[in-house]
């Protein structure tokens, strides 16, 4: 893929934060707390997430089949037994491909989606 396509497919996504309104695990929605888990996708590749009570952060790619990330690295502090940290970290490495559907951001994996809206 060229430049030009890779930054087309880019634009609008990288350079911004995103919050997590929606989580589907196994067609089951949850809903999180708000500002709970957020990231922001750097401009030269590095993604920072926040994962309720943890950080992470590691490289992303972004190209036509969709956003890969990987490999994540993060604090491990327990957030509680309700927290959502541990699917969203599933689905977020497993992540195949995405789609922006308005103002949102939905990745996708065999797992669920992840969907977020601009912070």
């Amino acid at each position: 893929m060229s430049d030009s396509d890779s930054t087309s497919i880019s634009q609008g996504i990288v350079g911004r934060t995103w919050e997590l309104v929606r989580i589907f695990v196994d067609e089951e929605e949850h809903v999180p707390g708000k500002g709970r888990f957020t990231m922001f996708l750097e401009p030269e590749g590095t993604a920072r997430i926040r994962v309720d009570c943890n950080r992470a952060f590691g490289p992303y790619r972004i190209d036509r089949e969709g956003i890969s990330f990987g490999p994540i690295a993060s604090t491990m502090a327990y957030c509680g037994d309700d927290s959502l940290d541990t699917d969203f970290m599933r689905l977020l490495e497993d992540s195949n491909s995405h789609l922006l559907a308005g103002e949102e951001l939905v990745l996708i994996s065999s797992r669920g989606r992840l969907v977020f809206s601009p912070h």
